[in-house]
Parts: C-alpha cells; structure tokens; sequence
C-alpha cells in the first residue's frame, strides 16, 4: 500500500485563512510544524511530506476551493486518504474519525472526492452551531 495521504481540506485565500471551514487546513499545517514539513506546490494542491514515527506521510491542502478539492486528488487512491473536515453537527473541539461516507459526509466530501469518499478515511472536527461558535478559530 502507498504512503498515507492526510488531506486537510479548506478554502484558500487571505478571508478564509482562520475560519470554520479551514479547519482541514489548520490540522494539516500544525501536522507539518510539529512533524517538520515543509510546504511545496504541486498541481492543484500544496504538499508537504513528513515522517509520522516510522510512517512517511504526505499532507496535501488543496488549493481549489473546497468543492472542487476532489480535482487535487487525481492519482490517489482512497485506501491512501484521510480527509480532515469541519463539521457543524460535532460539538466544538470534538473529533470523529471514520471509513467510508455518511450523511455529514457527504455533502462537501461527495463532492470534494466523489467515488474515492466511499472507501477513504476521514476525520470530521466539531466547531458547534453556528449561533454558539465564533466564526473564526
């Protein structure tokens, strides 16, 4: 099996930079800090590799906006993904992590990895209603 792929998914863009829906990304860019990654254009996404214990790892973040990430996939194969997402349903702070789509799921990662979701990992991060939690994190 190819190396893991841990896909923050975000939008790009100063005005997005530190909101809800950059959660993908903010993951993804405190993996690189800590584990030593170094961020490097490629295609339709920035990648950064990094060595996760004895594990090589790659961290991708888009850089199409959220419902056209699927385009920066192109190549992976789902058993490889994990894809980091906001989800309002999860209370803030709190982590789900699970194979496969479901009715959150669905909306942003369908359309984000079509056919790939169906099978890849993914890791949903809570940041509450909308009413409770402030927009930025």
């Amino acid at each position: 099996m190819k190396a893991p792929v841990v896909v923050g998914l975000g939008n790009p863009g100063r005005s997005y930079e530190r909101t809800r829906h950059n959660i993908g990304f903010l993951v993804a860019d405190e993996l690189a800090k800590r584990h030593g990654g170094s961020w490097r254009a490629k295609k339709k996404a920035e990648a950064a590799p990094i060595s996760f214990g004895q594990k090589n790892v790659t961290l991708l973040k888009p850089t199409t906006y959220m419902n056209n990430s699927g385009t920066a996939l192109a190549g992976y194969k789902a058993e490889q993904l994990i894809v980091v997402h906001d989800d309002l349903d999860l209370p803030a702070g709190a982590v789900r992590v699970k194979v496969g789509g479901g009715a959150v799921a669905e909306r942003a990662d369908t359309m984000v990895c079509g056919p790939l979701f169906s099978t890849s990992a993914t890791a949903s991060c809570g940041y509450g209603s909308a009413s409770v939690a402030p927009r930025s994190v």
